[in-house]
């Protein structure tokens, strides 16, 4: 390479760069992949242009890939503006632009199949840009990152790009591993200085005052005093009267306006909350715009929203929204139509929009900087809970505060909350410990993929290659050290608790656990007694409820702390009623295993109850029953004398090390408690992704797909369907559920295999058709047959299908107007495009491999159908054609998506 390079990029660059930049450009000059970790906004993308400058020299091919299929569209419009849009490509489920380029930008999931499907372009390939790689650890998509990594081929370069996170070490230690050659560069150092602050409403006062979160490099003890007082760790405060109150959000941005802290973006964990808060201050009278702002910001929502048809912006509240937009306010959630999302970022991106209200989403990948963050609540929904936000999750949201260039300092902003403390914002904001974990997990694609590609023995090396294995195997090694130092202080607890005078473990049993229960004249001998406090929805416990030869089975669906401390466990019997298991003698329940519970999580749904009891039939046994349990509850008024305690007791209080004796004794059950629960991580553990991919090859042996090593002809089929029922999809087509139906009951019955409800949008589960529903039916009984096998296998379940948007999709494929389509339902717009979007990507896939071409032909027409209106135009890529002309290139026709 010409040693001068690197001086004619850095002239292009125009400022100087980083040394960790330029300690990456050094790795890459020696052949080195790297993986870079570092804040956002730090320019880590200037690092991946490097890699393909230089390979483009080289006369070799690279990809970009990405998370998001919008990220992918923003990258690929920037890579136009800096390499000439001749020479760069695009590769999403919605876009196929040049993609023979020599610069081409996908999705991970595209370049994950080309792999698979051995795809000739990877021969010229000599680069892969991974960009956002820690979303390696997305629990549904993050396998792809893992299984790209794995099966690039050597000689393809790797520059990898990353948030800051904890083991980033530990990452490149295991992709050196796997691919013989990375390093990694670290920057902690953000380019623009973080303030976090705190926003209060002081009652005494009646102002809303903003204070540093720290003060010397300390939490500020000013903070802690408007904590409210039902959160205090001493009694006696508790019933103090607040001093604090949370400032509203017009409140919060006029502050933030006086301290020049604007362009904002505030976080909503809540779609309806920002759409609200959009709402609430357009109403109080606030505007940030001149004129001739307004009038920008209206030559981009035209743009933008050009090839929507008028009627379809009125049913998507256009003029509401552009009022808003006008103003300089604007929300930026998932239930928003995607021209409108891009619309809001094209102005944000130029300071026309001072205000955006945003869920957890922005936090990833687009380019939205602002100079101030505001976060309103440091706890989300989890879809089961409310859950106190990760460092992680913290750290994404406060790394958009700071505009490189532009502003000096950026601000992030923690809104009092009578859920939280002041220490909990302080932590949130010091802590640096957030490491990339592993979702890999073999699953039917994968398999079928690996079967055909691969002998057996390549295969279980290349599943102990994932980063899955790699974190497993080494936190193994770091329990067994761990448990063999409690071993020993158990050991010396035990001696400790020795006494001549009497059974201390027997007292302590009676004493300190409760008087250990008889059932049917004989002592318990059960495994160690189930903690309720540590028991999660799923877990499998069986109950002796002394009634029955069997034990009978239930499965824990929701738990709680009540404001005594109690602990409140419901359970659902085998039979589908619900229990609580609150006060029952702990010694009583035996844990047997877990489930994985169905999504949405809905515990307080009847059918979803009926769903989670159904769970339990593959644990039914000769000693594990679906009977129901009587649960007897101890009666606190009437307390049990135990005789032999009194008599223990008394015999163990002669003793003059007594108390010694017992606490000794408690802290080897404490102890020896601890020692039981690392041990039963490292039985987990060491069951290994080849056992679990044993089991996923044995469920696809026994319904023909694989056979002596070999893929039938449906399984070379299943091998080409990439959907989460993967599976279940094959078994309906290979069965010939899509046979003989229109494109539109095509689309209804497919959608039943993509489409997940979210709770509060779960809509009437009515097919639109007899035809449609009598197939739908037979899709549930396939599905339930599946289930049994997978439980048995005890790896996780198949989903179950949900018909709750068959009946939009077929009214839109029938060519009905989007009103029309969305009138009778719930669904916000953004929601029906995304699921209309995610059924386009399944059934492209059913129209190459149905086994007939009846159906192919009919899922290519039911594609074209899907793929109008609101739809095709979310689809489009929007260029700033002057600063493309100012760069000397032109755009071409790539505004005009090809549908695949």
């Amino acid at each position: 390479m010409d040693s001068g390079f690197r001086e004619v990029f850095m002239g292009q660059v125009g400022f100087e760069l980083d040394d960790f930049q330029l300690s990456a450009f050094d790795l890459i000059d020696r052949g080195e992949s790297v993986l870079v970790a570092a804040p956002t906004g730090s320019g880590k993308t200037l690092v991946g242009l490097y890699a393909i400058e230089r390979v483009l020299k080289q006369g070799a091919k690279a990809y970009y890939t990405t998370p998001l299929k919008a990220l992918s569209n923003q990258k690929y419009v920037e890579f136009c503006s800096s390499f000439g849009s001749a020479k760069v490509g695009l590769l999403t489920g919605d876009n196929s632009i040049r993609p023979d380029a020599d610069v081409v930008v996908m999705t991970t999931e595209v370049l994950r199949n080309m792999l698979y499907a051995g795809s000739s372009e990877i021969d010229k390939l000599g680069l892969v840009v991974l960009d956002e790689v820690h979303y390696l650890q997305n629990p549904y998509r993050g396998g792809v990152w893992e299984e790209v990594i794995i099966h690039l081929p050597p000689t393809v370069s790797l520059v990898c790009l990353s948030a800051t996170v904890s083991n980033a070490e530990e990452f490149a230690s295991w992709m050196k591993t796997v691919r013989g050659s990375m390093e990694a560069v670290i920057e902690e150092r953000r380019p623009v200085e973080l303030k976090h602050l705190y926003i209060v409403g002081d009652k005494r006062s009646g102002t809303t005052e903003l204070l540093p979160t720290f003060v010397d490099g300390k939490p500020n003890p000013e903070g802690h005093t408007f904590d409210a007082p039902w959160l205090s760790e001493e009694m006696f405060k508790r019933r103090s009267r607040p001093r604090a109150y949370s400032p509203s959000r017009v409140d919060v941005l006029a502050k933030l306006s006086a301290a020049e802290a604007l362009p904002a973006i505030y976080f909503i964990f809540s779609r309806n909350g920002c759409d609200e808060a959009v709402r609430s201050v357009k109403l109080s009278g606030l505007r940030f715009t001149s004129q001739a702002e307004r009038k920008e910001i209206r030559a981009i929502v035209s743009e933008r929203t050009q090839n929507i048809d008028p009627a379809d912006l009125e049913v998507l509240g256009f003029g509401a929204w552009l009022d808003a937009l006008e103003a300089g306010i604007a929300a930026h959630h998932a239930g928003m139509v995607p021209p409108f999302r891009e619309a809001v970022e094209a102005c944000f991106e130029r300071s026309l929009v001072r205000v955006v209200f945003a869920t957890e989403t922005l936090s990833l990948g687009v380019n939205m900087p602002a100079r101030s963050v505001v976060i309103e609540k440091l706890t989300k929904f989890n879809g089961e809970r409310h859950d106190l936000l990760s460092p992680g999750e913290y750290t994404q949201l406060s790394g958009r505060a700071g505009r490189r260039g532009i502003d000096e300092v950026g601000h992030c902003v923690v809104v009092w909350s009578p859920a939280t403390t002041f220490s909990q914002a302080a932590s949130l904001a010091s802590t640096r410990s957030y490491p990339i974990t592993s979702s890999f997990r073999p699953n039917y694609n994968m398999a079928t993929n690996l079967v055909k590609g691969f002998a057996p023995d390549t295969v279980r090396h290349l599943l102990n290659l994932s980063f899955a294995q790699f974190r497993s195997d080494s936190e193994v090694v770091e329990i067994e050290a761990e448990l063999a130092r409690l071993r020993r202080r158990v050991d010396e607890a035990r001696r400790e608790a020795e006494c001549g005078f009497g059974d201390i473990w027997d007292y302590l049993d009676r004493k300190v656990n409760g008087h250990p229960p008889q059932v049917a004249g004989r002592q318990l001998t059960m495994p160690p007694r189930v903690r309720l406090d540590r028991l999660r929805p799923g877990d499998v416990l069986a109950i002796d409820d002394g009634n029955s030869t069997k034990l009978p089975l239930v499965v824990v669906l929701s738990t709680g702390v009540r404001s005594n401390q109690r602990v409140k466990i419901l359970a659902v019997s085998g039979v589908g009623r619900v229990h609580r298991l609150t006060g029952v003698h702990e010694e009583l329940l035996q844990m047997i295993g877990s489930v994985v519970l169905p999504r949405p999580y809905a515990p307080s749904d009847t059918t979803y109850k009926k769903k989670l009891s159904g769970l339990l039939t593959p644990f039914a046994s000769p000693v594990y029953s679906l009977v129901e349990p009587k649960i007897e509850r101890p009666n606190r008024n009437r307390p049990i004398v135990d005789q032999e305690l009194l008599r223990l007791e008394a015999n163990l209080q002669e003793c003059d090390d007594f108390k010694t004796h017992l606490n000794s004794a408690k802290k080897a059950q404490k102890i020896q408690g601890r020692i039981s629960e690392l041990s039963r991580r490292v039985r987990s553990k060491l069951e290994s992704l080849a056992i679990q991919f044993d089991r996923v090859v044995e469920i696809l042996e026994d319904l023909g797909y694989v056979e002596n090593w070999q893929l039938s002809e449906k399984g070379e089929r299943l091998s080409r369907l990439y959907a989460e029922s993967d599976l279940l999809c094959s078994m309906a087509m290979e069965e010939g559920l899509f046979v003989g139906l229109g494109p539109e009951s095509l689309a209804a019955l497919v959608s039943t295999l993509t489409y997940e409800a979210r709770p509060q949008f779960r809509g009437d589960p009515g097919l639109p058709t007899n035809s449609v529903a009598v197939r739908y039916r037979r899709i549930l009984d396939l599905r339930k047959s599946l289930v049994a096998m997978e439980a048995k296998a005890r790896i996780p379940l198949t989903r179950e299908p949900d018909a709750g948007f068959s009946r939009m999709i077929f009214r839109w494929v029938q060519g009905k107007p989007l009103l029309e389509v969305l009138g009778p339902e719930r669904l916000p717009a953004g929601d029906f495009i995304r699921n209309a979007k995610q059924l386009l990507d399944l059934l492209r896939q059913i129209r190459d491999v149905a086994p007939t071409e009846e159906v192919r032909l009919c899922a290519d027409k039911a594609c074209r159908m899907i793929f109008r209106g609101v739809v095709a135009a979310s689809s489009q890529v929007y260029f700033d054609v002057k600063s493309l002309e100012r760069q000397g290139n032109s755009p071409g026709q790539v505004a005009n998506p090809e549908l695949n």
